[in-house]
């Protein structure tokens, strides 16, 4: 269901961004203060459901609400969450959205603008990588370089998986053609 997010993930992105009386479609424009989110949730109850992604050494997810709540993932899980930034033409995203969800196209530039803003802007780590949508088929061995350059090394687990990073890289090539 969706478009490939994670639902435990997903749920606390939509919850997360209640709180602070928004969603998806209607984002803040004034950065919120994560800092006093126990106040408002318990913290200790959305830790457990998160239990996979706080206790991992790594996890993907493609969320672009993610955007928005990279930043209180700080105080969730009391560490950073590294990024990857896939950064697609607004005019593709904002037909997207037209062709999906009846959205104006002023709108969804607005909402490619905001949600890019913030996920460059945000007051944790600036993603690892920044790749271009458009680059996934036309050149997925650069893409597929990127990404693995932006990961840390402890999640391609190279040692114990006997691949080399090249091994590694032409894996995702193959996935992402």
């Amino acid at each position: 269901n969706g478009f490939h997010e994670s639902k435990p993930l997903m749920e606390t992105n939509k919850e997360l961004l209640h709180l602070i009386g928004c969603n998806w479609e209607r984002p803040y424009l004034v950065r919120p203060d994560w800092s006093q989110l126990e106040s408002y949730i318990n913290i200790k109850q959305l830790r457990n459901r998160l239990k996979q992604w706080l206790t991992g050494i790594a996890w993907v997810d493609k969320d672009p609400r993610l955007c928005l709540t990279r930043e209180a993932y700080l105080h969730i899980f009391l560490k950073d969450v590294d990024a990857i930034a896939i950064v697609r033409d607004p005019i593709s995203v904002a037909n997207s959205l037209f062709m999906r969800n009846g959205i104006k196209l002023e709108k969804g530039l607005g909402l490619w603008l905001t949600y890019n803003y913030f996920l460059f802007n945000a007051r944790c780590a600036s993603p690892k990588a920044t790749l271009i949508y458009n680059e996934i088929g036309n050149q997925a061995d650069t893409f597929s370089e990127k990404i693995v350059s932006g990961l840390n090394p402890k999640i391609l687990d190279l040692e114990r998986s006997g691949k080399s990073y090249d091994q590694t890289i032409e894996l995702l090539h193959r996935k992402f053609k």
